[in-house]
């Protein structure tokens, strides 16, 4: 088994999805979005981009926002502080349905980030610290085993991978140093859970 021939398995299952149920339109509701005093409550649209709910403090975000397509389905919410990304940011698909999840402090990326299937369970998970990628990288297939584990740091692939073919049961390992791939060899895959590596984000 070739690392190129696995990474187009991974490529394959990234991809897959698992049809969700279509979700009814649901209108925005701007008494649900509670805004920190002394903030208030904007509500751009609707129109034909749709509505956008979002608090404001002197002109700028300041609290929750909430983002709805023209059909009163969610798109995104998100936390402002004091015009900065904070907290926990979300996007939805057509359907409703959570397809990304970021954290952030003071503005910078910093936490878990997760990608999801259409069926609600999570595809690819990287942790980001100050705005850079850090820490584990782990990726699922829509059955929900772990196909892919590695790890960076200060933003790049470092250590070592570990990435398998569920198909024919195979994986293989490879270490990454300044930036330059080891030769790949045949090694047992490490089973993680996903709430652990979660944790290890920090």
């Amino acid at each position: 088994m070739t690392r190129s021939s696995l990474f187009a398995t991974l490529l394959a299952l990234a991809c897959a999805t698992t049809p969700a149920e279509p979700r009814a339109p649901r209108p925005p509701s701007a008494a649900a979005l509670a805004c920190p005093a002394p903030a208030l409550l904007e509500t751009v649209g609707p129109d034909s981009r749709g509505t956008v709910e979002l608090c404001k403090l002197a002109g700028v975000p300041h609290g929750p926002e909430r983002d709805w397509d023209v059909n009163g389905v969610q798109r995104a919410q998100s936390v402002w502080d004091h015009g900065r990304k904070t907290g926990v940011w979300i996007v939805f698909d057509a359907n409703g349905a959570r397809s990304e999840e970021r954290s952030f402090v003071d503005g910078e990326e910093s936490g878990p980030e997760k990608l999801y299937f259409a069926s609600g369970g999570v595809r690819r998970l990287t942790c980001w610290s100050a705005g850079k990628r850090q820490g584990p990288v782990a990726q699922w297939a829509p059955t929900g085993e772990l196909v892919l584990l590695g790890q960076n740091e200060q933003g790049k692939e470092s250590g070592t991978w570990f990435m398998r073919d569920l198909e024919n049961g195979a994986s293989i390992r490879w270490k990454i140093e300044n930036g330059v791939d080891g030769p790949p060899e045949n090694a047992p895959f490490p089973d993680a859970a996903l709430d652990a590596l979660v944790r290890s984000c920090g």
